[in-house]
């Protein structure tokens, strides 16, 4: 297939990939660097003869792990970069792509913005009242299952059978729209009998084959929490969309009003020696009702044991926190 000095080289995938798909593909990779000689002949000086699109390069690896499904693109020349793409494609693959041409936001169409808010939340709730929540940390994700509202119609065991059953699905389906990689550890409520852990393990396993990565699962451990394994080739839904919370540092958690308020009252003791005969303090309603106490004691007590004068101003701000902004 070679010409003059050109080189091939094979990865691993290229084991199962028919000969008429190597072809196809080295011809259009040919195009490519036929265009870009053309283009740095033509060109007068400097110039950039080509720049990847990192967009198209990562959409491509995901249509080639797809072997069925529709893709909507609602811009034209996308839609004929990929067409490029599907044509390397197995014929067997039962993928179609179609231009969309309402005039409505393609998301908004779709209900994408709703699913996507909906992928990044913590707990997800099952259609029978039970929830499952969701926890990722750096070294891997845990997954909870709770009864929630569920309280079923028979004996307990039967109620926790069909909340586990229930949740093995939702959570084989959140871990492929999530993308999640790694370890994943998954708590299900407490299961009696092995026949029931390996039910979970079947259905689990069967919802997973649908995940082109094909997750490993490990089983269960002896405290009763299923094992399993996920390659990670890219970062997560939330690692795409989100980002740290400046104010709880990424913790989830806040400082409460009692707590501010106490540390509040601590920096202002260390000025019991000082020269400032007035201090200037920012902070928020919370916060200063809990610091000044019932017909402002607290406060008045505080002033005359440090020998300044507090000044405050109410900030507006959601969060409970306070500021020294003078000195005088």
């Amino acid at each position: 297939l070679v010409e003059q000095q050109e080189g091939m080289i094979f990865r691993t995938n290229s084991a199962t990939t028919q000969l008429e798909e190597i072809t196809s593909e080295l011809f259009l990779l040919r195009e490519e660097y036929n265009l870009l000689q053309r283009a740095a002949l033509a060109s007068k000086g400097a110039a950039l003869l080509f720049e990847k699109d990192l967009f198209l390069a990562q959409l491509s690896e995901d249509i080639n792990l797809i072997t069925e499904g529709e893709i909507l693109v609602d811009d034209v020349k996308l839609k004929q970069k990929l067409e490029g793409i599907f044509s390397q494609k197995r014929k067997s693959d039962n993928i179609s792509l179609e231009l969309y041409k309402g005039k409505e936001n393609i998301f908004s169409a779709m209900n994408l913005n709703q699913e996507v808010e909906k992928a990044l939340k913590r707990i997800v709730w099952l259609d029978n009242g039970s929830y499952i929540v969701i926890d990722e940390t750096e070294a891997l994700t845990i997954i909870d299952v709770n009864t929630g509202k569920f309280v079923g119609k028979s004996s307990r065991q039967n109620t926790v059978n069909q909340v586990n059953t229930d949740a093995a699905v939702e959570v084989a389906r959140q871990i492929i729209l999530r993308d999640l990689g790694g370890m994943v550890l998954i708590d299900f409520i407490d299961m009696k009998y092995e026949s029931e852990r390996q039910n979970i393990v079947k259905i689990l396993t069967n919802e997973l084959m649908k995940d082109v990565k094909k997750p490993k699962i490990i089983g269960f451990t002896e405290l009763g929490i299923l094992q399993l394994t996920r390659r990670k080739t890219k970062p997560t839904l939330s690692e795409t969309l989100l980002t740290k919370c400046p104010t709880c540092d990424g913790n989830g958690r806040i400082y409460s009003p009692e707590s501010v308020a106490f540390r509040l009252e601590r920096e202002l003791w260390e000025y019991r020696h000082s020269d400032y005969e007035e201090i200037f303090v920012t902070t928020t309603e919370d916060v200063y009702r809990l610091f000044s106490g019932e017909n402002a004691v607290h406060k008045e007590r505080l002033e005359t044991a440090i020998g300044s004068n507090l000044h405050f101003t109410i900030s507006e701000k959601a969060v409970s926190y306070y500021e020294v902004t003078r000195l005088d």
